[in-house]
């Protein structure tokens, strides 16, 4: 994790550097979750950043799904 508020989280996952398939398909589908308003990729700096409902999600889950939805 980068930076985290209360909504909104920046992580780093390695898998997305250089690969903007991967990236998009990690946006997509956390942004069909229920409780991600949006998730958006940096393929140059490898990162990603979320904005979710925080009433329904916590920091620490956000960052288990985000990195095993990049697996």
């Amino acid at each position: 994790m980068r930076h985290a508020l209360r909504d909104r989280i920046r992580m780093t996952i390695p898998r997305i550097r250089k690969n903007l398939p991967k990236a998009r398909l990690l946006e997509k589908q956390a942004s069909e979750m229920d409780g991600i308003y949006w998730a958006r990729c940096n393929t140059n700096c490898a990162s990603v950043v979320v904005r979710f409902d925080s009433s329904r999600h916590t920091t620490q889950h956000i960052i288990d799904v985000m990195t095993q939805l990049a697996e």
